[in-house]
C-alpha cells in the first residue's frame, strides 16, 4: 500500500505526537510505501492525496487541520484522523456542522466524546508504545552512578521533568520545592522559548539543560522520582511518554488530579502514580514517592511501537473486508 502522513514534521522525537508518527510510520514503511508531508504543504497534500491508499492527520485537531482533512478527503477515499489530545473547539463545532469522511484512532475516549462522525466512519482506541529495552530499570548502585555523572550528590532526593518549558505546563511549580530538601532537574525539549519563567527556574536553583538527549533514559534511570507538574490537557498529548518513559524505568510519578488521563496508563503497582489535588500536598507527596524507586518496571505489559502501530493496519485491514 501507498500510505501518506501529514504532520508537525519537525524530526523531534522529544515531542509527544512527533514521537508518535515516527514510530508509526517506521513500522507502516516495513512492507508499505510510506511519503510524509508537513502539515500545512497543501501542493504536497493534494500531490499524495491522489496516489495515496492511506492518508494520516498526526496533527492536532484545530480549524486549520479541520479544511486540510476536508481537502484530503476528496482526493483520497481512505482517510485517518490520529487524536493524541482533545481537539480544539473550532475543529468540534466544524465537525459538528460538516463531518468529515474520515475515522479517528485516539489514545483517550474523552478526547473523542464531543467528536461527530459521518455514518460507516468509526473511532478507534490504538495505544502509544514504549520501548522497553531501552527504558529499563537500573540497580540502585547504577543509579547512584549516573546521578554522580550528572553533578548531583546521593544527599538530596531527585527529582527530574523532561518535556516542553512552556507556559502552561506548570512547570512554574518546581520552584514550590524547597532546594535545600531535593535535587531538582528538568529537561526541556528546546522546541518553544519561555525565557522570562527559565530565568525564574535557573534563579531558584533548578537545573535545566535544553536539546535532545540521546540517552534519556539515564534522566529516569537516576530521578528518585518523576514531576510531572501540568494540570490540563490543553498542553500534553493525553497519555504523556515521559510518564510511561519515567514508570518503565521504576521511577514514581507525583502529578495532580486535575490532569484526569492516567486511567489510560496501566501500572502493576498502587504506588506507581500518586496524584495531589493542588502544591498543597506537593512536598508530602514528593517526599513519599521519592522512597518508593524500585529496579523494576512499574508498567503493567505495554506495547512495543511495533505492536501499537500494527493494531492500526489490521483493524484498517479488517475494516476492508467488511
Amino acid at each position: 500500500m501507498k500510505i501518506h502522513s501529514v504532520c508537525t514534521f519537525s524530526g523531534c522525537l522529544n515531542e509527544g505526537m512527533n514521537n508518535i508518527e515516527a514510530h508509526y510510520t517506521r513500522y507502516f514503511a516495513k512492507g508499505n510505501t510510506v511519503t510524509r508531508s508537513p502539515n500545512r504543504d497543501i501542493t504536497a497534500l493534494i500531490k499524495h492525496a491522489v496516489t495515496s491508499d492511506l492518508l494520516f492527520f498526526f496533527t492536532r485537531g484545530t480549524k486549520t487541520t479541520y479544511w486540510l482533512a476536508r481537502l484530503a478527503c476528496c482526493f483520497c477515499r481512505r482517510v485517518f484522523f490520529v487524536v493524541v489530545q482533545r481537539p480544539e473547539d473550532d475543529f468540534l463545532r466544524l465537525v459538528k456542522r460538516h463531518p468529515l469522511k474520515c475515522s479517528y484512532f485516539y489514545l483517550d475516549n474523552t478526547d473523542v466524546e464531543e467528536l461527530t462522525i459521518r455514518d460507516g466512519n468509526q473511532k478507534h482506541k490504538v495505544s502509544v508504545g514504549i520501548d522497553a529495552k531501552k527504558f529499563s530499570p537500573v540497580t540502585a548502585t547504577e543509579s547512584e552512578t549516573i546521578k554522580h555523572n550528572y553533578g548531583f550528590s546521593s544527599g538530596k532526593p531527585l527529582i527530574v521533568h523532561v518535556g516542553h518549558l512552556s507556559t502552561g505546563r506548570g512547570l512554574e511549580d518546581f520552584l514550590k520545592l524547597d532546594g535545600n530538601k531535593y535535587d531538582r532537574f528538568i529537561v526541556d525539549s528546546g522546541m518553544y522559548k519561555a525565557q522570562e519563567l527559565k530565568d525564574k527556574l535557573v534563579a531558584a536553583g533548578i537545573r535545566i539543560v535544553s536539546g535532545y538527549i540521546e540517552n534519556i533514559e539515564n534522566i529516569y534511570r537516576m530521578a528518585d522520582a518523576y514531576f510531572f507538574p501540568t494540570k490540563s490537557g490543553d498542553y500534553v498529548i493525553s497519555v504523556p511518554l515521559s510518564v510511561m518513559e519515567a514508570l518503565s524505568c521504576g521511577t514514581p510519578v507525583v502529578a495532580y488530579s486535575t490532569f484526569t488521563k492516567f486511567t489510560s496508563i496501566e501500572t502493576n503497582d498502587a504506588d506507581a502514580v500518586t496524584l495531589v489535588e493542588d502544591e498543597s500536598t506537593l512536598g508530602s507527596a514528593l517526599e513519599a514517592t521519592a522512597g518508593k524507586k524500585r529496579e523494576a518496571t512499574y508498567l503493567l505489559s505495554a506495547k512495543c511501537w511495533d505492536e501499537a502501530a500494527a493494531e492500526v493496519l489490521t483493524w484498517i485491514k479488517d475494516e476492508s473486508t467488511k
